[in-house]
Parts: structure tokens; sequence; C-alpha cells
């Protein structure tokens, strides 16, 4: 599957090395930062941040940043879950309508079905009024189980009821470094990892050697139609 992935859904994958120009241009505006300190479930904060104007955003290259920070992951560590941190603060509407409902079911296929993340709670934080569309929009797709995670927050001090102040950066009222010193950290990692990723655009899967073909259902869901997220 996470070879094959790449083949079925190439939007997603090609074009996305950290090297290209699209992709040093997404990660001026995008913060997608795996926080250093673990929950004592052994559960992974990740915070996203998006800033920049919505006309330049590009919603592809910002899935494809947080596919290439997973990579990583994906190679140092073990976790039991992730805990998402969307702010809101910078986030206009024009960046909301770059996700379509299509975008949003591609993502969460390959983050569960390549990367196995099991979602443990998603926090919005600095909460807009358009907000409840955006949490509609993943009704669409997402199972109950999923939607019960959802939180909204006006503040990001209300994140201290659900996540410990020593994993949370002192922006978001912790004790941990600010979330910029610890993004460009994960920057710097993607530039050590440059090798594997050019390793990654030179492999490819010859379906026609495939003993058994993929039924179309196996991935993305009977005859085309998305199947629902499965979270533990």
């Amino acid at each position: 599957m996470y070879y094959t992935i790449r083949s079925l859904l190439p939007e997603c994958f090609e074009n996305k090395n950290p090297k290209l120009p699209n992709m040093k241009e997404i990660v001026k505006v995008v913060y997608y930062c795996p926080l250093p300190k673990m929950t004592r479930e052994l559960y992974r904060v990740n915070i996203v941040k998006i800033t920049g104007e919505p006309e330049s955003f590009d919603a592809y290259d910002c899935f494809g940043h947080q596919l290439n920070i997973n990579e990583i992951r994906l190679q140092e560590e073990i976790v039991l879950g992730d805990i998402l941190i969307i702010d809101f603060a910078d986030i206009k509407v024009g960046h909301v309508m770059k996700f379509t409902p299509i975008h949003m079911r591609k993502a969460s296929i390959i983050l569960e079905k390549v990367f196995s993340n099991r979602i443990k709670g998603i926090h919005m934080i600095n909460a807009p009024v358009y907000v409840e569309p955006v949490i509609n929009l993943l009704r669409s797709f997402l199972k109950q189980k999923l939607l019960n995670r959802i939180h909204v927050h006006s503040s990001p001090k209300l994140l201290l009821n659900h996540i410990s102040s020593e994993i949370l950066p002192k922006d978001y009222g912790g004790s941990e470094r600010p979330l910029k010193e610890l993004n460009d950290l994960w920057l710097k990692k993607l530039e050590e990892y440059q090798e594997r990723f050019d390793k990654l655009d030179t492999l490819k899967v010859n379906e026609q050697l495939r003993p058994n073909p993929l039924k179309n259902d196996d991935i993305l869901g009977y005859h085309g139609h998305f199947k629902k997220l499965d979270v533990d």
C-alpha cells in the first residue's frame, strides 16, 4: 500500500519533493509541526497553522508538506495516536475553500491506510464564525466517533484543559519552545532527509505485475464512493 497509493493518487505525491520551488514556497506559509513531547498515552500532538494569501495557496502542496513530515516520523518514531491542533488565527475563508471534500477524503485515506494515523482528537483554536461550515464538511466523510473528538476553542489557553503545558509551545500557553523555533527544526530535518525524498521520487509500482488486481473498493471505496474513515 505504501508504494501503491503513490500511483493511485499521484496528485498527492508528484512534485512534492521538499527541494522543489513549490514546496519551498508552501513551507513559508504552512506550519505542520509535530511537538517534541508525547502525551502519557503516547499520542503525538501536531500543530497546523496557515498564513499568507489564499490566492497563492495550494491545498495539495499543503498536504504534501504534511506527508513529507510524516515520512520522517515513519522512519523515526512509534506512536499510538495523533492529536491535531488547527490554529485558525490567520486562516481565511479563501484558504478553507481550497480544501474540497474530495481533497479531504484523499488525505484521510492516505493518513489512515499508509501512515496508520489514529486521530485521538482535533482541536480548533482561535475559531472564526465560519468554522461551523468546516465541521459540516468533515461530517460528510468522518464517522461520528471521530466527530465526537472535535473540540472548538475560542482561545489557545483552553487547550490546557486537554493537553499538558509541558507539551504545548510557549505561544500556546505551554512551556515548550515557541512554535516557530520548533517548526524551523522540522524544516532543517527535511533537508537532512533529502536523499530519502529523492529516492522516493524514483519508486513506481507496476500494477500489471500484481497477481490479484486491486478492486476499486480496496482503497477508494466501492465504485469510487469514498468510505468513511475508521478510527480507534
